[in-house]
């Protein structure tokens, strides 16, 4: 006998029912069979699930009005081109730096079809991948070699597989951090296969404590530049430089996470304070690694610089292979690096950060001028670097607001094509336009016209 459970069930429409549909066929058109048969098994077993607790079994327009919903929402998650009118110039959730036109014009030139990633075109015999692209980051920041690898992160674990595993690795609990995405320090360290020795205290951490540390086991000294906050009031640090001068006495190597990357302050005062890639290779920390993706200005990458013998043994390390970078990353690196070298002015974040409050202040008062709206005015504006590049920096930018028809603005303008990303305040939305780039001034009009109808 047939449960009344089981005759609910019965009435579900089946996968094959909602497929034959046609605004589903549509979908498939778009998607392909293989994706929204998919979905719609995932769409019809939560159905199933829920009619178990409730009366009430959907119909099949319910069913495939479910399924293009989870397809329309698909569609916003694809990567494509967003306006960041955030004021955050290296927004993690916005991809961080953006690329010049010129560099990734190269970089699809190069990757378009077949190239040279491990073939000598000289001798033509094998070569090594990112061999090039290490020596030009070791140039650009004075150092004797340097490799690149996927990310920061990666960096710092090849480091402290190749030099800690089994054995202690020193670091200041100050320095034990957190990056995005919820990553430890701590963790890597352990992951590693390292042994994780904290030193000092919260806020104060001298060479003599590192010092008291080293022993037979010890097999690194990190030094983690704290780069996403600060540690303020009765506080001391032991500066890179000093640790050298220890490492190399004792005869343990040093890495120096220096974490940003910057290689130009982009004539702000406000950066002058971070430390850049050559002042870190004048610190003689036997290896520096660093994000290419924050103030570099070029792709997600990590780059280690430093003493010759050090990165030779990183290249060589088991690791580094699934580490290393694939040919877009490298084309990238490179030319972002060779840029620096020949031609710093197509480093996209020279158009963000040198624009000047005067251009600023000029461009916004014309975006509002083409809107004629009493509500929306030009106005000054903090933005900071972010991408956890500079803590607790800001600088002067400038933008507009908006005072009335606020409600939704953010969605609206989330919505529009290209996406727009403003920010919000009590009862006011803004518009930075020192994350907007100047060509994009016309779009923000059309858009604000949409949006405030």
């Amino acid at each position: 006998m047939v449960s009344k459970n089981q005759q609910k069930l019965k009435k579900i429409p089946s996968v094959n029912a909602i497929l034959e549909r046609a605004d589903i066929r549509a979908l498939i058109s778009e998607w392909s069979f293989a994706y929204v048969s998919f979905e719609t098994k995932k769409v019809v077993a939560e159905t199933r699930k829920q009619a178990r607790k409730e009366n009430h079994v959907p119909s099949a327009d319910k069913l495939a009005a479910l399924v293009i919903k989870s397809f329309d929402y698909k569609k916003t998650t694809l990567i494509k081109p967003v306006i960041n009118a955030t004021g955050v110039a290296l927004h993690t959730n916005l991809g961080r730096a953006p690329l010049a036109d010129n560099l990734v014009n190269s970089i699809f030139s190069n990757c378009v079809s077949y190239c040279n990633l491990e073939f000598d075109l000289a001798s033509g015999k094998r070569s090594k991948r990112g061999t090039l692209a290490g020596e030009i980051a070791a140039v650009l920041a004075g150092a004797e070699a340097g490799i690149i690898v996927n990310n920061n992160a990666a960096a710092v674990l090849l480091a402290v597989n190749c030099f800690g595993k089994d054995k202690d690795v020193l670091i200041s609990r100050s320095e034990l951090v957190q990056i995005g995405g919820g990553f430890r320090i701590p963790e890597m360290i352990t992951a590693s296969g390292a042994i994780l020795k904290e030193i000092g205290t919260t806020n104060r951490t001298v060479v003599s404590d590192y010092a008291k540390r080293i022993g037979k086991n010890t097999g690194l000294i990190l030094k983690v530049h704290k780069s996403n906050f600060d540690i303020v009031g009765f506080t001391e640090e032991a500066s890179p430089a000093d640790l050298a001068v220890l490492a190399g006495k004792k005869r343990v190597p040093l890495l120096y996470d220096l974490g940003s990357g910057m290689v130009d302050d982009f004539g702000l005062n406000e950066f002058k304070a971070e430390p850049s890639v050559a002042s870190a290779v004048r610190s003689k920390s036997d290896m520096i690694c660093f994000s290419g993706d924050k103030l570099l200005g070029g792709p997600q990458a990590g780059i280690i610089v430093g003493r010759k013998k050090y990165i030779d043994k990183l290249r060589k390390h088991p690791l580094y292979r699934p580490l290393r970078p694939d040919k877009f990353t490298l084309s990238a690196i490179e030319q972002t690096l060779l840029a620096y070298l020949t031609r710093p002015e197509e480093i996209k974040l020279n158009a963000i950060f040198r624009q000047g409050i005067d251009k600023l202040k000029q461009r916004a008062k014309y975006i509002c001028s083409k809107m004629s709206l009493d509500y929306i005015e030009p106005t000054a504006l903090k933005s900071t670097a972010g991408g956890g590049s500079t803590p607790n920096i800001s600088y002067s930018g400038y933008g507009i607001v908006i005072r009335k028809k606020t409600e939704n603005l953010d969605t609206k303008m989330r919505n529009y094509d290209p996406p727009i990303i403003i920010r919000k305040g009590r009862g006011k939305a803004m518009i930075d336009l020192s994350t907007v780039l100047p060509d994009q001034d016309k779009i923000i009009i059309e858009a604000l016209r949409k949006c405030l109808s």
